[in-house]
């Protein structure tokens, strides 16, 4: 699979992580995990599901970005705890409710 630089599909031009820009595919659950997504710049909570095999782009994504704004993120309270990814019709999705032993 071949992906656009990643730095500029993530940012979105605003320093923004979009779960977008992230191969978001999946057989299982197991291929999923949750990250943030928002401009992290701003303290954003808010939480989408990638797959795995891209958790270090997102990683050196979401580090980049980081490094322009430390003094904005010194301010950040702790988020809230995100909810499970979870597989929904072959997309990485995060889980709306509780998790259920068969998904």
């Amino acid at each position: 699979m071949v992906f656009l630089p990643l730095g500029l599909a993530a940012c979105g031009g605003r320093n923004e992580i979009r779960a977008e820009s992230y191969d978001r595919s999946c057989a299982t659950a197991d291929d999923c995990t949750t990250v943030f997504v928002g401009n992290p710049c701003e303290c954003s909570c808010d939480a989408a599901a990638i797959n795995k095999g891209a958790l270090d782009d997102y990683t050196g994504d979401l580090d980049d970005i980081k490094a322009e704004c430390l003094d904005e993120l010194a301010t950040c309270v702790k988020c809230p705890e995100m909810g499970a990814a979870v597989c929904e019709a072959s997309k990485c999705e995060v889980s709306r409710g509780p998790r259920h032993p068969s998904e």
